[in-house]
């Protein structure tokens, strides 16, 4: 499947996750989110990694549950030395851990204090919209 945004999250954050990811697909936009996009066979590495190159955009759903993921750090740290975009959208009041301050600390972030808004999905998609242009 063709995309342009990737969704970074855990398994904790799938709700939010799949919100975001309907928001942002009903208006067009198209994204790639594990595990629905596996494909049945494939390695969850491969996936990721080749879902990761072939987007435009990382949407990183911030939670303290994605700040103590290697998942998460090892998506973001790809997104980053292939120079593909991400935008941090923080889901709790948590600190970043080192690593992902230190890829995270310039980017602008949006919050989403309550995902069930929705006028702060409207702003993740309306903000992604403009990045993708």
């Amino acid at each position: 499947m063709a995309h342009d945004i990737f969704i970074s999250h855990t398994s904790k954050d799938k709700a939010v996750a799949d919100s975001v990811c309907t928001a942002l697909e009903a208006t067009g936009i198209r994204c790639w989110i594990a595990p629905r996009d596996i494909q049945p066979g494939k390695g969850w590495v491969e996936s990721i990694v080749e879902a990761v190159r072939a987007s435009k955009i990382v949407v990183l759903l911030f939670s303290e549950s994605a700040n103590q993921s290697k998942d998460v750090v090892n998506e973001i740290t790809l997104a980053v030395n292939l120079n593909i975009m991400v935008l941090p959208v923080s889901i709790g009041d948590t600190r970043p851990s080192a690593t992902l301050e230190y890829y995270l600390t310039s980017v602008y972030w949006l919050e989403l204090t309550n995902p069930s808004d929705k006028m702060q999905i409207n702003k993740i998609v309306k903000h992604t919209k403009a990045l993708i242009k």
